[in-house]
């Protein structure tokens, strides 16, 4: 569906490219609710949206149009329709995700959930009968037992530390990087990365956040196993420093360590 069909460019703001790549462009896919009002945009985007130029700087036209008239676009690709955790499509988690957030939204400006409450997915709890009894699942939390089994082999002291970091570059690309160090000079690395896009929550940070400790405690596993080999862990904890201290080719999105 054409852009300017699914948004109100007149008097928007755009700038004259951005105004002529509105009326020539389109959408793959739009969501609307029952009263024929968009929600939301979804592009497909395959391999020439990572190495061809000018499909790359259409997509950041077609981004910066979302964002200047905030429209929520989710970029995908085919890892977000195989990739399966907890029963679930990475789509179809971020898709629910999204639409717990506008409800939760909703109900802040209702005034039944205060103002300085922020949205969690990781909290959203699915109660079930276990045992004869009542239990709960977070079904949202796609990381959860990852990180159970993370905390488990710091304990037995098979990994020291764990350290994330996520960042955007030029490109338009989401990255989440994380190393669990194994001794002094050692460690396991993971990385990942996503188009980034307009569209929250969840944010293209907490993807990749959620994808790559899922990667790396099967990459944990791995090792217990003498499958997997470590790297040394210094030229690692460099990239992230310089990640998050070079302004000019990446932007520093959250780190953390456990």
């Amino acid at each position: 569906m054409r852009i300017a069909d699914v948004l109100n460019i007149k008097a928007s703001g755009l700038s004259d490219e951005e105004y002529r790549y509105a009326l020539q462009a389109h959408y793959d896919f739009v969501i609307y609710d029952n009263g024929n009002y968009p929600l939301f945009a979804v592009e497909f985007d395959g391999p020439f949206h990572e190495n061809d130029a000018n499909v790359i700087k259409k997509d950041i036209l077609k981004n910066n149009i979302c964002e200047k008239l905030i429209f929520p676009l989710l970029r995908i690709n085919a890892d977000f329709l195989t990739k399966k955790i907890n029963n679930l499509s990475l789509l179809s988690w971020v898709i629910e995700v999204w639409f717990f957030g506008q409800e939760f939204f909703k109900q802040q400006e209702q005034g039944f959930i205060p103002k300085d409450e922020p949205f969690d997915y990781n909290f959203v709890m699915k109660p079930f009968l276990k045992d004869g009894s009542i239990d709960v699942d977070f079904p949202y939390n796609l990381s959860r037992n990852a990180i159970i089994f993370i905390n488990n082999c710091r304990k037995e002291s098979i990994i020291s530390r764990v350290n994330f970091k996520a960042y955007e570059d030029k490109l338009g690309f989401t990255y989440g990087i994380i190393i669990a160090s194994v001794g002094d000079k050692k460690g396991i690395m993971s990385k990942v990365r996503v188009k980034s896009f307009n569209f929250y929550p969840p944010s293209p940070s907490d993807i990749v956040e959620e994808l790559v400790i899922i990667d790396i405690a099967n990459k944990i596993k791995r090792f217990i196993e003498n499958k997997e080999k470590c790297l040394d862990s210094q030229p690692v904890y460099d990239f992230l420093n310089k990640i998050q201290f070079n302004s000019d080719n990446f932007t520093f999105l959250k780190a953390f360590s456990f």
